[in-house]
Formats: structure tokens, C-alpha cells, sequence
């Protein structure tokens, strides 16, 4: 069984910003028990689809080929910072993504149908596009939320970088000891036309 999932990558530009911000906020939360995603590791997640056979991935690739063709290059806005479930006990530190026309949350949405109708579970939340920067492996200390809570509040609604999403990919995911080690199984642009 292999553990995968969608996602659409970032342009280098934007990624290169990530980064900095992501460093931003390290030096903040020094002291605090966060694993921080590799800069090169962070990704636009459009569905996990846990563990899969390999024959369920041919399939899902040939899925995934065929559904880009109703897609297009989305213009994304990397805006604001949050976290899960909030940040009064937080698990998960992320950027936000603003995709104004609302169309990319659309497609999303049909590959979600198109991949329930072959036998993955569809989503039980609303799509919610977002970047994950870190996961707390422990509670934060009463200072390191305190930090947080300000660093939050000061940048809810501030742009931190712009990416154009060209294509998406299923990608391989690994568990390994120093984190996820990803590797791109099948790679389509959207809008490409491109057959199974």
C-alpha cells in the first residue's frame, strides 16, 4: 500500500518567500515543539487519499489526466496565517490561500466527486486551501502562545506571496523518522488536454 495524495506545487518564487516567513516565524517560536515542513515539501493539498494500491494510483493518474483538461491555471494569493483547531491549542500552523474567482475550490470539488464515484472517500469538510507550515508535537508554553496569538493577529489578513498553479500532481508520500519524503508519481498540467 502506497500513502498519497493530490496537490498542486508552488512556483519557486513563492516557495523562496515561504521560506523566509516560515524562518520569521522559527525565530519566534524557538522554544516552542514545532516540526516545520521543509520548504520544498510544502504543497497546496487538493485531496489525501491515504493508502492505495498500486493499480488504484494508475487509476487515479489516469483520472487526474483526463479531469485537467476542465481546469486552468489558477492565480493563488498566499494571504494570512492561522492555525488548527485554533490557537488557543494549536496542532497545526498554516498560510491561507485566496483564489478570488472561487474556481479552483469548483474543480476541487468535481475530482473530489470523481474520485468518491471510484471508491475514495469523499471529503467531509468544506474545501479549505491552505499551506502547512508546521505541526506541534506538544502543547505550546504560555509564552509561546502568547507569541503566536500577536504573530496571528498581526498578519491575518497580510499577503506574504502570489503563485501561478500550473499543474497538479499524485504524489508518494513516506514516513521517515526526519519527516515525509515526497516523490511525484504523475504530473499533468492543467488545462493540458492531456489523455489517460
Amino acid at each position: 500500500m502506497i500513502r498519497s495524495f493530490i496537490a498542486i506545487d508552488l512556483e519557486a518564487a513563492a516557495r523562496a518567500r515561504l521560506g523566509e516567513f516560515q524562518e520569521r516565524l522559527r525565530r519566534i517560536l524557538q522554544r516552542e515543539p514545532i516540526r516545520w515542513v521543509r520548504p520544498e515539501g510544502i504543497h497546496l493539498t487538493l485531496k489525501f487519499l491515504g493508502n492505495q494500491t498500486a493499480a488504484k494510483l494508475e487509476e487515479i493518474g489516469n483520472l487526474l489526466r483526463t479531469h485537467a483538461r476542465q481546469a486552468e491555471a489558477y492565480q493563488l494569493a498566499i494571504v494570512g496565517v492561522g492555525c488548527f483547531p485554533h490557537a488557543g491549542n494549536p496542532r497545526v500552523v498554516w498560510v491561507g490561500i485566496r483564489e478570488s474567482s472561487g474556481a479552483l475550490a469548483q474543480w476541487a470539488g468535481r475530482l473530489d466527486s470523481l474520485l468518491a464515484a471510484s471508491g475514495i472517500e469523499p471529503e467531509r469538510r468544506p474545501f479549505q486551501p491552505h499551506l502547512t507550515l508546521g505541526r506541534f508535537k506538544d502543547q505550546l508554553t504560555p509564552e509561546g502562545r502568547g507569541q503566536l496569538e500577536s504573530e496571528l493577529a498581526a498578519l491575518e489578513m497580510a499577503t506574504i506571496a502570489e503563485s501561478t498553479a500550473t499543474s497538479v500532481d499524485l504524489i508518494r508520500s513516506d514516513l521517515r523518522p526526519e519527516g515525509p519524503v515526497y516523490s511525484v508519481l504523475t504530473h499533468v498540467p492543467l488545462g493540458s488536454g492531456a489523455g489517460p
